[in-house]
Parts: C-alpha cells; structure tokens; sequence
C-alpha cells in the first residue's frame, strides 16, 4: 500500500492556480502516477488559519481548481467528509473495500 497526498494532477492544478501556468508533462508521467484508489478530503471540515495555510475564499477555489484538473483527466475519486476521526475511520473503510 503506497499513500500519496500529492500527485501530478494536484501538481498541475497548483501550478495552474498559484503561477497561472500550464505545465507540459510527458505522458510517462501521467502513466507511472496512476492510482487504484482516489480519496479527496473534502473542505467541509471547519477552516483553521495556522500561518501556513491560504485564506479561506482561496482555499475554496483551490478546491475547485483540483476538482477541475481531476474531471479534466478522468479521474475518479472518493470524497472523504467530517471530522479528524470520521475521515479516518472512512479512509480506512474505502480501503479496506478496495
């Protein structure tokens, strides 16, 4: 079991968001960053600003943008709600499904 929290498609969705660019990637890329299992954390956990993170209107279009880039390339993903344990506990769940 390998966890990735970033792959190339969340890559090419920041850098489109943040640098207003669009990244050209091999298509070996695409092929080697293939996944079995897409979970995405959805934002409905409440924001907390911790010094590191966006302002909360840009979190939300951040999400939108990596939403975008996802159905742009077919992927499919499993939306993961609620708080710390029940994203866990759901995580852990779709997994074990899998």
């Amino acid at each position: 079991l390998i966890i990735i929290d970033t792959n190339i498609h969340i890559t090419l969705s920041y850098a489109h968001f943040s640098l207003n660019e669009s990244l050209e990637v091999d298509s070996f890329i695409y092929d080697s960053n293939k996944a079995h299992l897409y979970l995405y954390l959805s934002k409905d956990f409440p924001f907390s600003q911790d010094g590191t993170r966006l302002e909360e209107s840009k979190r939300n279009l951040l999400d939108e943008s990596h939403r975008k880039t996802l159905k742009k390339h077919n992927i499919p993903y499993i939306e993961i709600n609620g708080d710390w344990n029940e994203r866990l506990k759901s995580c852990i769940e779709k997994i074990d499904e899998y």
